[in-house]
């Protein structure tokens, strides 16, 4: 979602994408991608899955939530506490027999109709600003708390504020994607890393 979004962004500012609107391939398959007026980049995140009820403990604190793919796996649990509240410093607890390979939990707090504020741990990051699929199944779990199946949400991440919106069969990521660091890699590196001696 995000790293789409960014490489999206990379694409158009170097002149290698033509038009406002085109395809990445990706290791989850095609993604469409359009660069907005605003300067903001939406994909095209595919389907969703709802796998059923799940739960997680963090800091001692047994959260309630439910298992989504999005083409990798989540726990998106709605909370009434203040966010901040929650300690991600640790990897929150998951079943192992719903989630035999990990999985990323998002704490969501709806804020009201179609607003709501997200925090993310990702399996193998701890947790991180923003998650561009964590993002889209809090949109996911907030909507089924709303009972619908369909929505647009403002999802406001420690990293800034995302788009998610859900149709019949699909969903649609939007934020802003901004180049903030350039840099090259030695070659000698690069093939050493190849080779698995870096």
């Amino acid at each position: 979602g995000n790293g789409v979004r960014v490489f999206a962004r990379y694409l158009a500012d170097r002149g290698l994408a033509e038009g406002p609107a085109f395809t990445v391939a990706t290791r989850a398959g095609f993604r469409h991608v359009r660069l907005e007026d605003d300067g903001s980049v939406t994909v095209d995140m595919g389907g969703v899955a709802v796998l059923g009820p799940g739960r997680t403990v963090i800091g001692g604190k047994v959260c309630e939530g439910v298992r989504i793919s999005v083409g990798n796996p989540h726990l998106a649990c709605l909370v009434d506490a203040p966010l901040a509240g929650f300690d991600l410093s640790e990897p929150p607890g998951l079943d192992p027999d719903q989630f035999p390979d990990g999985g990323n939990v998002e704490l969501v707090k709806v804020n009201g109709a179609g607003s709501a504020q997200m925090r993310v741990h990702e399996r193998g990051s701890g947790e991180t600003r923003s998650c561009g699929t964590g993002a889209v199944a809090a949109a996911v779990a907030a909507t089924r708390a709303t009972g619908t199946d369909h929505g647009r949400w403002q999802m406001a991440v420690p990293g800034g504020q995302l788009t998610v919106v859900l149709e019949a069969g699909g969903s649609w990521l939007s934020g802003p994607a901004v180049i903030v660091a350039e840099g090259e890699l030695d070659p000698a590196w690069l093939a050493a890393a190849e080779a698995g001696h870096g």
